[in-house]
C-alpha cells in the first residue's frame, strides 16, 4: 500500500493506456455483477456497484490504466493531461477518478498501487483531445500512454522523463557505473 503523499512528486501521474468501448464496458459490468453475486461484497464496494448498475454519466469514461502510482481513492482529481513522448503536448483538464475495477470483475472505490486496472474517470468539462487519441479495446498491445497529473507535479515529472530519455541515448558503458 502506498499513498499519494508517500509517492515522489516525479512519479505522481496516472498512465492512461486505452479507452474501453461501450460493448466491452457492458461485458466488464456483467463480470462485476457476476462476481459480486458469488462473493460477499464489502460495504466499501456498494457505491461502485451502484455506479456499475446505472449508466455512466455522459462525462464519465472507463479507461485501462497501467501500474497505478499509488492507492488512489475515489474523487482524486487531476488537472493536466500530457503525452510523455511529446513534451509540448499538454492540456488543461478537469478529471475526477470515480471508481476502479480490478481484474475486470472487482469493483472498488480506489485504484490499487502497482496494478493494471480499469479506472472510471469523469471529465465535467469534456474529455481532453489527448485521451481521445488513445486506442479503443487495444488489449495493451503497447505501453504507450497519456498521463494525468496535477499541475504542481508536472515540472518534476517532465524533468524525470528528460533525465531518463537522456540516459537512454548514452552508450551502454556510460550508463553502467558499477
Amino acid at each position: 500500500m502506498r499513498t499519494i503523499t508517500e509517492t515522489q512528486q516525479h512519479d505522481r501521474y496516472l498512465m492512461v493506456a486505452e479507452r474501453i468501448s461501450p460493448n466491452s464496458w457492458r461485458s466488464v459490468c456483467e463480470s462485476v455483477r457476476d462476481h459480486a453475486a458469488t462473493a460477499s461484497a464489502p460495504n466499501s464496494v456498494k457505491h461502485a456497484l451502484s455506479l456499475i448498475d446505472s449508466n455512466l454519466p455522459p462525462t464519465s469514461f472507463p479507461f485501462v490504466v497501467l501500474f497505478s502510482y499509488a492507492d488512489i481513492p475515489a474523487n482524486t482529481t487531476w488537472n493536466i493531461a500530457f503525452d510523455p513522448t511529446r513534451p509540448s503536448s499538454i492540456e488543461a483538464t478537469n478529471a475526477v477518478f470515480r471508481f476502479g475495477v480490478f481484474w475486470q470483475r472487482i469493483a472498488q472505490p480506489s485504484l490499487q498501487h502497482g496494478h493494471h486496472q480499469i479506472a472510471v474517470i469523469d471529465f465535467p468539462d469534456g474529455i481532453p483531445k489527448l485521451l481521445q487519441s488513445l486506442p479503443i479495446d487495444a488489449n495493451r498491445q503497447t505501453y504507450d500512454y497519456i498521463g494525468l497529473c496535477d499541475a504542481e507535479d508536472l515540472r518534476a515529472i517532465q524533468t524525470r522523463h528528460d533525465l531518463v530519455a537522456e540516459q537512454s541515448r548514452q552508450p551502454e558503458h556510460a550508463i553502467r557505473r558499477f
